[in-house]
């Protein structure tokens, strides 16, 4: 995952997801779908994801 400054500048590494399907934000947290079943969130401003559900039948979008 990646951030771009609406200012300019280079992209900025928020962290490293695997083939994220869905993005939703709620206030300063990311939720991500991943193909691999998983859902993961974490800050906007970037950090380690943690996993908040797992086992899921290929999860798309998302909605918080």
């Amino acid at each position: 995952m990646i951030s771009l400054p609406t200012i300019g500048g280079p992209p900025i590494t928020l962290a490293t997801v695997n083939v994220p399907v869905g993005i939703a934000v709620s206030g300063t947290t990311l939720y991500v779908t991943e193909s691999t079943g998983n859902v993961v969130s974490l800050p906007t401003s970037g950090g380690t994801p943690t996993t908040i559900a797992t086992g899921l039948s290929e999860p798309a979008g998302i909605a918080v």
